[in-house]
This record gives C-alpha cells, structure tokens and sequence, in this order.
C-alpha cells in the first residue's frame, strides 16, 4: 500500500527531452479532446526588428496561435533601442499577423518588473496575477480582443521609420504546428517591409519593453 510519502517508481532528474516529448503528447491529446481542437488549429510564428543600417537585430517576438487565440511568448527589445518605439510596433505587427490567421482575442503576462504599462498602453486588459515570483514580484496575466478598438488601445500603423529616423525593417517568421510542437496552452506555463517566411520559438517571458 503506498501514501503520499511513498516515492516508489519515482526518478527525479535534469531536463529529460524524452520525458518532455511524452507529456507535450499526453496534453495535446487531452487538451484536443477537451476544446475540440486539433494539431491543424495550432501554429507559431516570431516577429524579429533588424536595423538596416547595421543589421542589428534590435529585439523580436516569439508567438503562437490556437483556434483563434494569440499567445505572445517572448517579447524583447535591446536596451539602447527601447525609447526608438520598436516595442509597439513588433506587438502590432503580431497582432496583425494573428489577425490574419484568424485570431479575435490575445494573452500575454509580464513580471510586474518587465512590461505590464507597456501592455496596458497597447488595450490588454489585466485579468489576474501569480504571486511568489522571485524578488516579491507578480506575474500579470493579461487579454485582449483584437477586434473592434477598445479604449486606450494604441492603433497607430507602423511608419516604417524609428525614433532615430532610420528605416525599419520587420521580419514574420512562421511554422504550422504539423512542423514543430506548439505550445502546451493548458496544464503548464507556457523594416519598412514585412516578409513572412519559416521558423518557430515559445516561452513565456516579456522584458525591456517601454514603448
């Protein structure tokens, strides 16, 4: 008879891809049963800012979507680009490309030591928080419909041109969900022209973001 106590077939270790492969598969079939969803309403996509005149790339998003439903993963600015605007204009550049695989509605959370204005700024609305998080800080979750204009949403259509009047350049990178594993949504933590080509990346984390 075992208890709570009883670690008896229990191995604990480092990162285990195999492990991590056979539970990404046991929540994609139990998540899909439950939502009536499938591998084909799943994908990911990556928004990256390339400065023309170095070719530096100067921040990114990675993304993913599922039936209707944006997910921002990561989204990161470098330092001595954060007051040039490059934030706003990867976000919307994200929400355009959700739009256009059919999404109505997006999530995104922030340390409340990363970005939670800059989403605020941009129309998310917060809809809770996680506490403990190192350094006495918060985890804020946040949605938001990308239909229609909601109050305070910032709707301005990227210029091409940088706080340093230097020409941007906008990169959508994208995989279907047949290619490479989106994210898990359920049970665990999750320039001038804009080109779409093939590629993927998932995580939850928002930093350096001030516009």
């Amino acid at each position: 008879m075992t208890g709570p106590t009883d670690l008896t077939g229990l191995t604990v270790g480092d990162r285990d891809p195999e492990l991590a492969k056979l539970l990404d598969q046991g929540l994609d079939a139990y998540n899909f049963a439950a939502t009536g969803t499938g591998l084909k309403d799943q994908s990911e996509f990556s928004v990256k800012a390339v400065d023309p005149a170095t070719g530096e790339v100067v921040g990114g998003i990675t993304a993913w979507t599922w039936a209707g439903l944006l997910g921002i993963d990561m989204l990161w600015v470098h330092e001595e680009h954060r007051r040039d605007g490059w934030g706003g204009r990867l976000l919307r550049a994200a929400e355009e490309e959700a739009r256009r695989r059919g999404c109505d509605r997006a999530t995104v959370s922030s340390f409340t030591f990363q970005a939670p204005d800059f989403y605020r700024r941009h129309g998310y609305v917060e809809t809770g928080r996680t506490l403990g998080i190192p350094g006495g800080a918060e985890d804020v979750h946040f949605h938001k419909s990308l239909t229609g204009n909601p109050a305070g949403e910032e709707r301005k259509t990227p210029t091409g041109i940088d706080g340093r009047g230097v020409a941007e350049r906008i990169l959508v990178d994208s995989v279907s969900a047949q290619q490479k594993g989106a994210p898990k949504c359920a049970c665990k933590s999750r320039g001038s022209s804009i080109n779409v080509l093939y590629r993927a990346g998932s995580r939850i984390v928002n930093r350096g973001i001030s516009e």
